[in-house]
């Protein structure tokens, strides 16, 4: 049964509250109360504005006005929100191990994806990055240097690849700096009849962007089981003496059983959207089937485009041209088919009282329940690479210091029940990107 909903006051849109992409965070007005928010969030909510109630929030996390700072080249550690990142040191925990054919990966539990790297726009809507290759770089040697070493890219996704094949040979990493950092790409190809020679052609394409001998982990993204060449499109990558580990991304379980078990391919990963919203990889049963064949399941999504953020919690329900990201674009129709936005302000609501019992933020609290889905070993989530006002590294380095108890599932779950199946809202896994929506004549999503 859905627990009663404790009403937050819906305030007026506050400035600048807007979510910045995956993990986006609040950046607006700030109120005083002399409320103690020591309390149940929700009645602490309930009581004051949602300004007051957000800046209670992020300062029992520790956060303050750190988001309000400004920063530039000449700030110290502005990659970090300004803190000195000496004391950042991401226990062994944060790391898992990945065996591929040739040498077994060391993998960030938190992988930072890319696909933002290509979503900056200028006001005139040409497709080309406002923010310097340059100062991408140096936010990706930073995240590396503080232990976050594993990154998500695609060739679509800008210039991601070409700033990695930098990184790798620039010298600036040490041997043992470059040895415990993981590269993870992709290749989508036309859903077509293919050749060996074409796919061939993008293996080699990606080598020669991130300037490695050995593709460290490359994932297959298919989206159109029409066509049976994914199987061919497979075993030639499993025989690549360039491709270490391969990975499929938004496969279904039955798809997923044909390629281990009729095919008899070997998987090292497997990418697949879920979130406490998406449970799809849950109650299909395909984490479960992952685990028990040894293969890493590395999850994105998981934040839902940044709506999963103190940001929105009390707000008005946005519409689609009001969102500033293609992420927030491509999940709003989840929550909408989930539930509707009533429903999600109570998830926030049960997810932000989780937060404020381990004081830290809503996105680790929702990052931290994927990870402890049984057979995720990962969480995608993506950074605006070479904007520092959004950065949370250090925030984030808090995802290994806590886990979530039996209390704490059973509150977020209280809320979820309540929620429908997506599975038959959008279809199976990985359905969304074929399945056509009756209103915009497009796919639900898109890669």
């Amino acid at each position: 049964m859905c627990t009663s909903h404790v009403k937050v006051e819906d305030s007026r849109r506050l400035r600048g509250g807007v979510a910045e992409g995956d993990g986006g965070r609040f950046d607006g007005e700030q109120g005083t109360s002399k409320l103690n928010p020591l309390v149940d969030l929700p009645k602490f909510l309930a009581k004051t504005n949602t300004a007051e109630g957000l800046q209670k929030l992020t300062e029992t996390a520790g956060l303050t006005e750190r988001y309000l700072k400004q920063y530039g080249p000449d700030v110290p550690h502005r990659w970090t929100q300004g803190d000195d990142p000496s004391h950042v040191r991401l226990p062994p925990a944060a790391y898992v191990s990945i065996q591929g054919k040739n040498r077994t990966l060391r993998v960030c539990r938190l992988i930072t994806g890319t696909w933002q790297v290509g979503a900056w726009l200028t006001a005139e809507g040409l497709d080309i990055p406002q923010i310097p290759s340059e100062d991408v770089y140096d936010h990706m040697l930073s995240k590396i240097r503080l232990g976050f070493s594993s990154f998500e890219s695609a060739p679509h996704y800008c210039d991601a690849e070409r700033i990695i094949g930098k990184l790798r040979v620039d010298g600036v990493l040490t041997p043992t700096e470059l040895r415990g950092a993981t590269f993870v790409t992709r290749i989508c190809p036309n859903p077509c009849e293919m050749r060996r020679e074409s796919v061939y052609e993008m293996v080699e394409l990606a080598r020669a962007r991130l300037r490695c001998r050995s593709i460290d982990l490359l994932q297959l993204h298919w989206d159109n089981w029409s066509y049976s060449s994914w199987r061919n499109t497979l075993g030639w990558l499993a025989a690549h003496p360039h491709v270490n580990a391969l990975a499929v991304t938004n496969f279904d379980l039955g798809h997923l059983r044909e390629v281990v078990e009729v095919e008899g391919i070997p998987l090292s990963a497997a990418s697949v959207c879920l979130s406490v919203v998406d449970q799809r990889p849950v109650s299909t049963g395909l984490l479960a089937y992952c685990r028990s064949r040894g293969i890493a399941v590395l999850a994105y999504g998981v934040l839902l485009g940044g709506f999963i953020s103190e940001a929105w919690l009390g707000q008005r329900e946005p519409r689609p041209w009001e969102l500033d990201n293609s992420s927030a674009d491509r999940y709003l129709p989840y929550i909408q088919r989930w539930g509707g936005w009533r429903l999600f302000q109570r998830l926030l609501e049960a997810l932000g009282a989780v937060a404020f019992k381990h004081r830290v933020t809503v996105p680790l609290v929702a990052m931290r329940w994927a990870l402890q889905q049984e057979g995720v070993e990962a969480v995608i989530v993506g950074t605006r690479l070479g904007n520092p006002a959004s950065d949370t590294t250090i925030e984030n380095a808090r995802l290994f210091e806590f886990a979530l108890d039996q209390e704490d599932m059973e509150g977020i779950r209280a809320i979820t029940q309540c929620g429908r199946d997506l599975r038959r809202r959008i279809g199976d896994i990985g359905e969304e990107y074929s399945k056509i929506d009756p209103v915009l004549g497009e796919p639900l999503a898109s890669e």
